[in-house]
């Protein structure tokens, strides 16, 4: 996630991602959010990706 967007939106975006990959059990969005945290990103963020809200 480039900084070219806000931290709010970027929250929204992760929570939406991940209602998608773990509720409705998408594996695709699970292989996606495994990658987006290989690459690195902001602890908050990827502490909402892992599911710890």
């Amino acid at each position: 996630m480039k900084d070219s967007f806000s931290f709010r939106v970027k929250e929204i975006a992760t929570i939406i991602l991940n209602e998608i990959a773990y509720s409705v059990n998408r594996y695709h969005a699970q292989r996606l959010i495994k990658d987006i945290i290989s690459i690195g990103i902001k602890p908050i963020i990827e502490d909402i990706l892992k599911g710890d809200k």
